[in-house]
């Protein structure tokens, strides 16, 4: 074969289905096409790959964090209760649950509502108590100097002694329901306990009064505000003061005349297959989470009506 200075010459010859296809390369440059494209295709074949890998390896860890930790919605569930207990959720993701007695239907609400909430729950108390800063870090440390001043899980604690027999079945059976969530899902919790590297630690009965003084503290602790608004007055106009701190007075809102719902609200109607039924909008848990409602709906036969009482 001749070779022609600053020319391609043809290198070799291939025959498919009738034509000749000439592969030539530049004998000047040395460059061979084909090397390129064998290059090119590796590389894509390699990101194709790690693409591949990366997108399960996101979704194992979706399910790994996420899914497994979403409250179960189907199928039995072996617990502390003495006859068999319904749970059913609405199209709201609203809890309905069905029980022979209040304190089966209690076993039920706890471990319902540590599933939906496990987080904020343990979240709560810890604030209450003066504890987030184990889980969190020294940036809670002020947070829990103040909550340590208040003593609020002392005073849970004097409040517990304090309560009737009756009161503490009820607030044992609501723990023995959270337990049995903490203790069927270890190391599945949700992103949260994850992300922390943590587990929530067992429920007790004055963990659930010390989220109820939470939440008084949170609806009472307004003194930082009325110092502000006392020394505003001193040092300034009392109309414009006045203005941006209003007294409330609960009559700004008309009842049904705007979306402004209730909290700790009881709803109680009798009928002929259950003594009492209930709907109990369990607050909204305020404080460091969502806004979001937390409505269970109660059927217990046990149930009478002289137990119905606002507040949860």
């Amino acid at each position: 074969m001749r070779t022609i200075p600053g020319r391609c010459f043809i290198d070799a010859f291939r025959i498919r289905t009738g034509s000749i296809i000439c592969i030539r390369r530049d004998k000047d440059s040395g460059h061979d096409p084909s090397g390129t494209i064998a290059t090119v295709r590796r590389v894509l074949l390699a990101v194709n790959v790690l693409i591949a890998i990366a997108l399960v390896a996101a979704c194992a860890i979706f399910y790994w964090v996420f899914y497994r930790a979403l409250p179960q919605t189907s199928g039995k569930i072996e617990t502390f209760v003495q006859q068999p207990v319904e749970v059913d959720r609405d199209a709201l993701g609203v809890p309905h649950i069905r029980a022979h007695s209040i304190e089966d239907a209690l076993v039920a609400e706890g471990y319902t509502v540590a599933g939906d909430r496990m987080w904020q729950m343990d979240t709560l108390r810890r604030l209450a108590a003066g504890e987030l800063s184990e889980v969190i870090g020294p940036v809670a440390i002020e947070s829990d100097r103040e909550s340590r001043r208040l003593r609020l899980r002392r005073i849970a604690e004097e409040i517990y002694v304090a309560m009737s027999p009756e009161d503490k079945t009820f607030l044992a059976a609501y723990a023995r329901g959270v337990n049995a969530y903490i203790v069927s899902h270890r190391g599945h919790y949700g992103f949260e306990f994850t992300l922390l590297n943590y587990d929530p630690r067992s429920w007790s009965a004055v963990d659930s009064l010390l989220v109820g003084l939470q939440m008084f503290r949170t609806l009472t602790s307004d003194w930082k505000t009325k110092l502000v608004k006392e020394q505003m007055l001193r040092d300034g106009e009392p109309d414009k003061v006045n203005y941006l701190f209003p007294i409330r007075s609960g009559l700004e809102f008309v009842p049904g005349g705007d979306a402004h719902p209730g909290s700790n609200a009881w709803t109680c109607t009798s009928n002929s297959a259950f003594r009492v039924s209930g709907t109990l909008c369990i607050c909204r848990l305020r404080g460091l989470t969502s806004r979001a409602w937390n409505c269970l709906v109660f059927r217990a036969l046990s149930w009478g009506t002289t137990t119905a009482s606002p507040g949860a």
